[in-house]
Formats: structure tokens, C-alpha cells, sequence
């Protein structure tokens, strides 16, 4: 619920580097949330977002080399 406030308060702020902020904290509600509530450590979150973006590296690179 505060969560929620804290994003609509931002909102109104009408900036396109909060928009952006936002955005991306919207995306991450849960994790972000369940941190707060929780305070254990988001390093499983930001292993798998890492190894996700090193994968997509590399099939991106492929991609080019082979064209």
C-alpha cells in the first residue's frame, strides 16, 4: 500500500527521469516489496537478472558473427 502512494506521489510530479523510475520500480514491485518486508538479501533476484543479460550477450554476439 505504501508502495503504492510513494508511485502515484511520483507521478504527479509529472518528470520524464521519474516516469522512467517508475517504470522500472513497477516492474520490480514484488521484489522490491518482499525486500522491505522480508530484509533478506535480493542476491538471487540479481544473479538470475545477470545471467539472463550475459546470455543475451553472447546470443547477440552469435547472431552477428554468423550474419
Amino acid at each position: 500500500m505504501g508502495f503504492e502512494r510513494w508511485c502515484e506521489q511520483g507521478e504527479r510530479m509529472d518528470h520524464p527521469a521519474v516516469c522512467s523510475t517508475l517504470k522500472t520500480m513497477r516492474n520490480w514491485n514484488i521484489e522490491i516489496v518482499n525486500y522491505h518486508q522480508c530484509r533478506w538479501t535480493n542476491a538471487t533476484i540479481e544473479g538470475r537478472h545477470n545471467r539472463i543479460k550475459a546470455f543475451q550477450r553472447r546470443y547477440t554476439l552469435r547472431k552477428l558473427v554468423a550474419a
